[in-house]
């Protein structure tokens, strides 16, 4: 199979396990991480790919504030589930569980 195929693929098969379903906020950043790419470092053709599978999802690109600096994110749902920023598809509230 092609890589950049393959790749796209698991892109793909990531998002969909993470973000499907759910509703909030996250940094552009933390998906990269989660989907094997080096912030600052990806590919356009990795860009495009990746982008085009999160708002496949219905999710929306935006620039907001997580922790007080503002972020390139991508938003769904309701004014205050966006509110809520998740990481890799989880609320940051449920990682910080003692």
């Amino acid at each position: 199979m092609n890589p950049k195929i393959q790749e796209s693929a698991d892109f793909n098969d990531t998002l969909h396990r993470g973000l499907e379903g759910r509703t909030g906020k996250f940094r552009v950043s933390d998906m990269y991480f989660i989907c094997g790419i080096e912030p600052g470092k990806a590919r356009p053709d990795q860009i495009s790919r990746f982008h085009s599978v999160i708002r496949s999802l219905g999710w929306e690109f935006q620039l907001r504030r997580c922790g007080g600096a503002v972020h390139h994110v991508y938003v769904k749902g309701t004014p205050s589930e966006q509110e809520i920023e998740l990481i890799g598809g989880y609320a940051r509230s449920m990682l910080n569980r003692d």
